[in-house]
């Protein structure tokens, strides 16, 4: 769907390139761009990847082909910096429990994909979260192959490429929501902490504090979720 001005959800283009289950997708105002997921009909996971120009929110989206990834993946994250360069991280071979799952960050600039980093877990259904101005990825959750559902939160520096841990979220949380507050902080909320059973709980960290706290719980249990902050600070 599309979102536009009157508030009111329109049915919007369809992806160009095929149905995708579990991409990851990030726009930097300009593109919305969708990677990877899960290819139903072939029982695949999808390297390909297609964008959209979304400048103009009442006209149809008209989908074109990117550069495909080097390694086909599902349930990744995505984020895109200030350079509109897209981020992409972990993200596993299948859409199923024992799936292999990737510690790598990829990044697209220039048309072309660069391996950057790893990250200390590998995990897919993970949530991801982009603090632009101390040039950090935020990578919460997720799991990690076997029976491992992650409380484990990490960050990434955009510029010298170490991944560093932080304070674990009181909740193992795959298919969480992620965002970053209006006032610095990182709200992490719903997710599943077996890939099956919802959570109703949100909290929050200020990364000044490095402390998790709990916040109201949300009206409805949901996992495999998406959350952002409007620009009203909701």
């Amino acid at each position: 769907g599309e979102g536009v001005p009157d508030g009111k959800w329109r049915v919007g283009s369809r992806l160009r390139f095929g149905e995708r289950d579990a991409p990851c997708a990030a726009s930097d105002g300009l593109r919305l761009h969708v990677f990877g997921g899960w290819d139903n009909d072939e029982d695949d996971a999808l390297a390909s990847g297609e964008y959209a120009e979304c400048i103009d929110p009442t006209a149809p989206l008209e989908w074109r082909e990117q550069p495909p990834l080097a390694q086909p993946r599902c349930f990744a994250a995505a984020a895109c910096d200030e350079a509109s360069r897209l981020w992409v991280v972990g993200g596993g071979d299948s859409l199923y429990r024992g799936a292999e799952c990737f510690d790598s960050i990829v990044v697209l600039a220039g048309g072309a994909w660069t391996s950057v980093g790893a990250l200390l877990h590998p995990r897919c259904g993970l949530a991801l979260g982009l603090d632009a101005r101390r040039s950090d990825l935020w990578i919460a959750g997720g799991y990690s192959g076997d029976d491992s559902y992650l409380q484990a939160v990490e960050t990434f520096d955009m510029v010298t490429g170490r991944a560093a841990s932080v304070a674990p979220m009181s909740h193992r949380r795959s298919g969480l929501g992620v965002a970053f507050g209006p006032d610095g902080a990182v709200y992490a909320c719903g997710g599943s902490e077996d890939g099956a059973n919802a959570l109703y709980s949100a909290e929050r960290i200020d990364p000044r504090e490095g402390r998790w706290r709990p916040l109201p719980d949300m009206h409805t249990a949901r996992g495999y979720l998406a959350s952002t902050f409007g620009l009203d600070g909701h």
